[in-house]
C-alpha cells in the first residue's frame, strides 16, 4: 500500500500547507492502493499509519530558505544535508520513524516533501504564494506516487 501524510497546523497560517494539500488529494481520484492521510501536527498516530504502508510521501512545511511556495522531495537520510531547515514536526516525525524502525515497521520508501512558508503565526489560510502553488504540488505529489 502506498501513502500520502499530511502533517501540520491549519491554524498556523502557511504551516497547515500539508495537512491542505492531503485533503486536495482525498478528493483526486487517486488508484485504490493509495491511501491519503491528514496527521495535523503528529505524534503517536503516524506510527499507525506507517505499519500499514510499503511506501510514504510525508507532506510538511520546512524552512529551506527558498521562495513561499517552493518545495523539495528528500529522504530522511538526506534530512542532515538541510540542518539549516527545520519542520515545527521535524523532530517529533522523526522520533516516530526511529520507534517504527525499532519495531520493524518502517516503509520501504519515505519520501518528503518540504515546502517553503511565508508566514507561520496564528491564524487561517495560507500565504498567496502557497495557493497560488497548490496545483503544481498536488501534481508533484502524484508524480511522485506513480515512480514509487
Amino acid at each position: 500500500m502506498k501513502g500520502v501524510i499530511g502533517l501540520g497546523n491549519i491554524l498556523q497560517r502557511d504551516d497547515g500547507a500539508g495537512i491542505i494539500l492531503a485533503r486536495e488529494l482525498k478528493k483526486k481520484n487517486l488508484p485504490e492502493n493509495i491511501q491519503v492521510f491528514d496527521a495535523g501536527t503528529g505524534g503517536m498516530k503516524i506510527l499507525h499509519i506507517l505499519k500499514e504502508l510499503e511506501k510514504v510521501i510525508i507532506i510538511d512545511v520546512v524552512n529551506f530558505g527558498e521562495k513561499p511556495g517552493d518545495f523539495l522531495f528528500f529522504t530522511p537520510s538526506e534530512v542532515k544535508s538541510l540542518r539549516e531547515s527545520k519542520s515545527a514536526h521535524e523532530s517529533d516525525f522523526f522520533d516516530i520513524l526511529k520507534l517504527s524502525e525499532s519495531l520493524g515497521e518502517t516503509p520501504q520508501k519515505i519520501i518528503i516533501m518540504g515546502i517553503q512558508p511565508k508566514n507561520t503565526s496564528a491564524g487561517e489560510g495560507l500565504s498567496p504564494e502557497l495557493e497560488g502553488n497548490l496545483s503544481r504540488m498536488i501534481d508533484a505529489v502524484i508524480e511522485k506516487l506513480e515512480e514509487f
